[in-house]
C-alpha cells in the first residue's frame, strides 16, 4: 500500500493543458465548467469534497472492469457511484448512469453470467482493455507507451501488481490515487505537492487515459452479448471527458 504522504515529483513535464485548442476556442462544455469553477467557494473543504468524490468514481469504475464481477452486482457499488457523481456539479452523466443502472437490473443477470462475459470480452482479447491495443501505430509505439505509463506510476512510488500498466483498471486506480494524494497534500497545506498531483492528472488523461476510451467503448459495444459493459464503458468515457474539462478549467 502506498503512503499518501510520499508524494513525489514526477519525471514528466506537467505543464500541458487538456482540451483547449491553441486558437483559444473553448467548447461549450469548457465554458460551462469554467463558470462552475469560478462560482465555487474555493475553500479547502470544497476542494477536498470534489477530490474525494472524483477518487470514489475512478476507483468504482476500476472495480467495475475488474475480474471480481460479483462486486459489480453489489447494489452498494452503484449506490456509491451515484452518490459521488451527485456531488460533482455539472458532471452531466444522468443518461449514461441510468443506462448502467438498467443494465445491471436485468433479471437474467448473475455473477456467473457476468463472469463469462468479462472473460470473453477482456481476457480472451475480443475487446482488449489495454491502452496500447488502440494505438494506430501500435507496434512502433507500444513499448514506448508502456514505459511512459509505468514512469508515471514509478514517479509516485507505485507499481501495478495484478495487471499490466496500461490496463484500464490500472489507469483508473492511478487516477483515484492521484485524487487522494492531492487531497492529502491540500489538507496538510502542502501546496506544491498538491499542484504536482493536479498537473499529473491533467497530463495523464491527455496523454494516456483519455485518447483510447472511445475506441475501447466501440469495441465493447460491437462485441458484447450483454448491455452491462457497453453501458459502463460509455459512462467511463463520458466521465473522463467531463473530468478532463474540469481539470483544464481549474488549472
Amino acid at each position: 500500500m502506498v503512503c499518501l504522504a510520499s508524494i513525489r515529483c514526477p519525471h514528466h513535464n506537467c505543464s500541458g493543458s487538456v482540451g483547449i485548442s491553441c486558437s483559444g476556442i473553448v467548447s461549450s462544455q469548457q465554458k460551462k465548467t469554467l463558470e462552475m469553477v469560478s462560482s465555487l467557494n474555493t475553500t479547502v473543504d470544497d476542494k477536498l469534497r470534489i477530490l474525494s468524490s472524483r477518487a470514489v468514481v475512478y476507483s468504482t469504475l476500476a472495480k467495475a472492469f475488474g475480474p471480481n464481477t460479483s462486486s459489480l452486482l453489489d447494489k452498494m457499488t452503484l449506490k456509491d457511484l451515484k452518490e459521488a457523481l451527485k456531488t460533482l456539479p455539472n458532471y452531466d452523466v444522468e443518461k449514461e448512469l441510468a443506462a448502467t443502472s438498467d443494465a445491471l437490473a436485468r433479471n437474467d443477470l448473475n455473477s456467473e453470467v457476468l463472469a463469462l462475459e468479462h472473460t470473453r470480452l477482456f481476457e480472451k482479447g475480443v475487446s482488449p482493455p489495454y491502452e496500447t491495443s488502440y494505438n494506430i501505430e501500435r507496434e512502433e509505439v507500444k513499448t514506448h507507451d508502456l514505459v511512459d505509463v509505468a514512469g508515471f506510476y514509478a514517479a509516485f512510488g507505485i507499481k501495478p501488481h495484478r495487471e499490466l500498466p496500461d490496463h484500464v483498471v490500472s489507469e483508473l486506480e492511478f487516477m483515484s490515487l492521484l485524487c487522494l494524494k492531492e487531497a492529502y497534500a491540500l489538507s496538510h497545506r502542502k501546496r506544491k505537492e498538491a499542484k504536482i498531483c493536479a498537473e499529473t492528472q491533467r497530463k495523464f488523461i491527455k496523454e494516456h487515459l483519455g485518447p483510447w476510451l472511445s475506441p475501447f467503448h466501440k469495441r465493447v459495444q460491437e462485441n458484447a452479448h450483454l448491455p452491462v459493459y457497453p453501458a459502463i464503458s460509455n459512462l467511463l468515457q463520458r466521465f473522463v471527458m467531463l473530468d478532463s474539462s474540469f481539470l483544464s478549467a481549474a488549472q
